[in-house]
């Protein structure tokens, strides 16, 4: 999905005006199963880099393939 798609939809209303976030929520959904999930056996998640954290290339394309499950219920949801 394009930057210009996700901006365009980054938000949505429910019936309680409630804003959501919808790509920090599945960001936040997919690192947390992710994390929950992770069989260690494939080595670590992160990986320091420099004065960064990020994910290994391994833990990156889960979360990858989570994140597109989240994102997509969650506008599934939409009201």
């Amino acid at each position: 999905m394009s930057v210009e798609a996700l901006k365009s939809i980054k938000t949505m209303s429910n019936e309680h005006e409630v804003l959501i976030n919808i790509v920090e929520l599945a960001s936040e959904l997919a690192d947390a199963k992710l994390r929950k999930d992770w069989d260690y056996r494939d080595g670590d998640i992160d990986v320091e880099d420099e004065d960064e954290t990020r994910y290994t290339e391994t833990a990156q394309e889960q979360f990858n393939d989570l994140y597109d499950i989240f994102y997509n219920a969650i506008l599934l949801t939409k009201v």
